[in-house]
């Protein structure tokens, strides 16, 4: 079975939160358990600061040809209303670029992405939407409308979602809680809705912070003396920070002075501002009031190990992961007695009312005035954690698509003339030139899955072209040997295929530029430049074109006597390297050591 997972949830800023660690966590998850389907993984080009890290991410676990890239047609942000119709566009040109890798299965990580950034998220709109999965965090703007969905256009964008959803062939819920809700606020039948579950990461796990930690922990933010933290993995009024910093101001004296509050969490200014007039008028100090900002995982975990207390007062979750996390790594833990966070936390005694300043108050001063108390939540916490496994969330995931895979019709791509003739009949997609260049680019983005991989040799200025003679004729193993050379017409630098005929290689003639054609550069290539010009090559990467082909997945190779500049990439590897992508005993391996020997007595 083909799996294709849509990795978007891990470029958003949903990548700093719990969405994009459940996003990168149950990906692996699924490789490890994936047997012998294979998971392709695909990345949105408009998030370009996050691909590489992704793939990073994945390196040695995915062939780097299964990790794909697809180019929305420019600014797709829902929030701009000029950009609905591009929008519009990119969801059909997604859909399709997903179907031409002829999947399974599809797996939606995050759905609800796209209103403030270039996500593109999508079921059914132009490619059938039965064997497509999508995991279910929550339905908590559909659930609170007033509050989240305030303006018309943010309420379209998320109804509009919400449609794809239930177009959806499963919905994969993170909690019981969670899976309760959608059916009946979705009123779907049960048997399209499962609960996966969630775990945490593994480097989560109790381990006290050595004395020069606490000290890096204390000098960086301040701290003075044992702290009650929260990190509610995000703000806004659910989690419920104004309710928490009124029921710290309400601790006996005593527990207040020997104590400081510390929420871990990006805030933005304004937010930061109010959380600290809000603090003042409940009569905090300003040092008993710690805001971190965003941390690292590292630092994260140095936090709970640190802390005398983790307090979650969120009014309402689909799960509850940051609970889950500092009960893994042995802090004691109170929370909410709302939505899913008792599953979460599964114990009576340590839950509170988050609507009742008071309530979190007496919990959290029932926990710090009884160390006994602490000690019990400690143990419960750890035994708690256990029962959440990343292996178990995959399996389950993974027993759900294969179930969705016998069930509908396959996902098949649609004609390329259906989908142009499709964007051409789009009445608001302007057809300026801007937006005809962004679509042809678009377009030309999608996949060639039946396409040979190339092993695309740069002859810009070459003067010896024997070598490249003898590996054109000796193309490496399953590959197509292809010469290419840089070109700057129409002012943006890209390869051009070169003629084939060894007498027309060397000094390529710019009267012969405009005859070859731009080089169709696909995932998993490989580009080799044995005799680079540094100049061409370093107006190349300033412009932008081997950043782009690094995002792509196309590795690029330099000859090993060339001296790099500082301004080329660390990620362009020497020559000497291309032994990663063609192995000694290749035909074509006698070929590529003349060509880098060349290189060598140059």
């Amino acid at each position: 079975m083909r799996i294709v997972l849509d990795l978007q949830g891990a470029q958003t800023a949903s990548r700093f939160r719990g969405i994009g660690r459940y996003t990168m966590a149950l990906t692996r998850g699924i490789l490890r358990h994936a047997g012998d389907h294979e998971v392709w993984l695909v990345l949105n080009g408009a998030l370009d600061e996050s691909v590489a890290a992704v793939r990073a991410g994945f390196a040695g676990l995915v062939p780097r040809e299964r990790i794909r890239v697809f180019e929305p047609p420019g600014r797709v942000a829902e929030m701009d209303s000029r950009a609905a119709p591009r929008c519009r566009a990119a969801e059909m040109i997604r859909e399709q670029f997903i179907a031409l890798l002829e999947p399974d299965v599809v797996l939606v990580t995050s759905l609800f992405e796209g209103y403030v950034d270039d996500a593109v998220g999508s079921v059914g709109t132009f490619i059938d939407g039965a064997r497509t999965a999508v995991i279910l965090y929550d339905l908590i703007p559909l659930l609170n409308q007033d509050v989240y969905l305030g303006s018309p256009a943010q309420r379209q964008c998320y109804m509009r979602k919400i449609e794809s959803l239930r177009r959806a062939g499963r919905l994969l819920a993170i909690s019981d809680y969670a899976r309760e809700e959608a059916i009946a606020a979705l009123d779907l039948p049960p048997d399209r809705i499962v609960a996966i579950s969630t775990a945490v990461d593994e480097s989560f796990v109790p381990a006290e912070p050595t004395a020069d930690a606490l000290d890096a922990l204390r000098q960086r933010f301040g701290i003075t003396r044992p702290f009650v933290m929260c990190a509610p993995g995000g703000y806004d009024s659910r989690k419920n920070l104004p309710g928490l910093i009124t029921a710290y101001g309400l601790l006996p004296a005593d527990l207040r002075a020997g104590h400081q509050l510390l929420i871990a969490s990006r805030l933005t200014d304004h937010d930061r501002v109010q959380l600290e007039k809000h603090a003042q008028s409940n009569g905090l100090a300003k040092n008993e009031l710690i805001l971190t900002g965003y941390v690292s995982d590292d630092m994260l975990i140095a936090l709970y190990g640190a802390a005398a207390l983790f307090v979650f007062p969120s009014l309402h979750e689909g799960f509850g992961l940051p609970a889950l996390e500092a009960m893994a790594c042995g802090t004691p833990v109170i929370g909410s007695n709302s939505t899913s966070i008792p599953e979460v936390i599964g114990l009576e005694e340590a839950m509170f009312d988050p609507r009742r300043p008071e309530a979190i108050a007496a919990k959290m001063a029932e926990v710090l005035g009884d160390p006994a108390f602490g000690a019990r939540l400690r143990v419960h916490g750890r035994t708690q954690a256990a029962k959440f496994s990343w292996d178990n969330t995959a399996r389950r995931a993974l027993r759900a698509l294969e179930a969705l895979a016998g069930t509908g019709a396959p996902v098949r791509p649609r004609a390329r003339e259906a989908l142009l003739q499709a964007l051409a009949a789009m009445p608001a997609l302007a057809a300026d030139d801007a937006t005809l260049l962004a679509l042809a680019s678009s377009l030309a983005s999608l996949p060639k899955p039946d396409a040979p991989r190339q092993l695309l040799i740069d002859v810009s200025g070459m003067d010896d072209v024997r070598p490249v003679r003898e590996l054109l004729q000796a193309s490496p193993a399953g590959m197509q040997a292809v010469p290419v050379f840089l070109s700057a017409q129409g002012g943006v630098w890209h390869y051009r295929y070169a003629p084939r005929r060894a007498s027309e290689l060397p000094g390529i003639d710019a009267d012969y530029v405009a005859d070859m054609r731009v080089a169709d550069l696909r995932t998993g290539d490989v580009l080799v430049c044995p005799c680079a010009d540094l100049h061409a090559l370093e107006a190349a990467v300033a412009d932008g074109l081997f950043d782009h082909l690094h995002r792509n997945g196309i590795t690029l190779h330099l000859a090993a006597a060339d001296p790099l500049s500082a301004n080329v990439p660390a990620w362009m590897g020497s020559l000497v390297a291309l032994a990663d992508d063609v192995h000694a005993g290749d035909p074509a391996w006698p070929a590529i050591e003349a060509l880098i020997q060349s290189r060598s007595m140059a």
